[in-house]
C-alpha cells in the first residue's frame, strides 16, 4: 500500500525499526563468507564505539554503578547506553524508570501532580538504580540538584558529568521545548534565557561530579562515549 510504512529488524538485537545502516562493523565478520549486516541506530553505534576499543567490551570501575548527570539535551539519553556497550553494563534511565513505575509521562505528572510529586518518584528511582551493580544510570536534568538524591550518588558510585553549551542545548530542545514542563511555551528568546540560567543556578552541583565530557555538534555520541570511557578507565586506576 502507498504509504506504508515498512517494519525492519536489526540483525543484531532483532528490534522492529524503520531505518536501518548497512555496515561491517563486528571484528570477526568476513564480506567475502558472510552475507551484510544490518543494524538498527541503536547497534549501531554501540558497533562503531566498540571497534575503538578492539571490539569488545572492556570492564571498569568493578561492579560500582556509573551516574551519568548533566542538563537536559547534553546527550545522557544516546551516550549513556553506548557507554554501557562499552563496559557491557545494564543501561537505566530514571525518567524511564519512573513514567514505567506509575503510567504516565513526565509531562503529565509535572501537570496532573506537580513537581514535588515527581521529586519523590525520581528520588525513589535513584535509590533502586544505586542498589542494581553493573550499570549505567542517566539520570534527569535536576536530579542532582537535590542533596538525596546526590548522596546517594556518592555513596553508591561514580559520576559522570556531559556537558554542553547554552547554544548547543538551545539547538537540540528548541523543536520540542513544549516536552520540557521547565521550558513549555516559551519563545526562543526566553527560552534561551532560561537554559543560561538554569545551567549557572545548577553550576555547583554538576561540578561534584567525579568525571566532565563536553556533547557538541562536532564530536558524535560515539566519540564523546570512547571519550569518556578513557576519562573513567584513568579514574579508576
Amino acid at each position: 500500500m502507498t504509504g506504508e510504512k515498512r517494519i525492519l529488524h536489526c540483525d543484531t538485537c532483532g528490534k522492529e525499526t524503520e531505518h536501518l545502516h548497512r555496515d561491517v562493523l563486528d571484528t570477526d565478520y568476513n564480506a567475502i563468507l558472510k552475507p551484510a549486516m544490518w543494524n538498527c541506530e541503536s547497534c549501531y553505534r554501540n558497533k562503531r564505539a566498540l571497534r575503538a576499543l578492539g571490539g569488545r567490551p572492556k570492564s571498569i570501575l568493578g561492579g560500582k554503578p556509573l551516574f551519568v548527570t548533566g542538563f537536559m539535551a547534553t546527550g545522557k539519553s544516546k551516550i549513556s547506553p553506548i557507554l554501557a556497550a562499552l563496559t557491557d553494563r545494564d543501561y537505566l534511565d530514571t525518567d524511564e524508570m519512573i513514567v514505567e513505575k506509575v503510567g504516565k509521562s513526565i509531562p503529565e505528572i509535572f501537570e496532573a501532580d506537580g513537581e514535588e510529586a515527581f521529586r519523590d518518584l525520581e528520588y525513589q528511582c535513584v535509590s533502586e538504580a544505586a542498589d542494581r551493580q553493573r550499570t549505567i544510570v542517566s539520570l534527569g536534568g535536576g536530579a542532582v540538584t537535590f542533596e538525596r538524591n546526590w548522596q546517594v550518588v556518592e555513596k553508591a558510585g561514580v559520576s559522570l558529568c556531559i556537558q554542553a553549551s547554552v547554544d548547543t542545548i538551545f539547538t537540540r530542545v528548541a523543536c520540542k521545548r513544549d516536552e520540557r514542563p521547565l521550558l513549555a511555551g516559551l519563545s526562543d528568546d526566553e527560552c534561551r534565557a532560561k537554559i543560561a540560567s538554569m545551567l549557572e543556578d545548577r553550576g555547583d552541583c554538576y561540578n561534584r561530579s567525579n568525571v566532565f565530557v563536553t556533547s557538541d555538534e562536532v564530536k558524535s555520541p560515539e566519540d564523546t562515549a570512547v571519550e569518556a570511557f578513557h576519562l573513567l578507565k584513568q579514574l579508576a586506576q
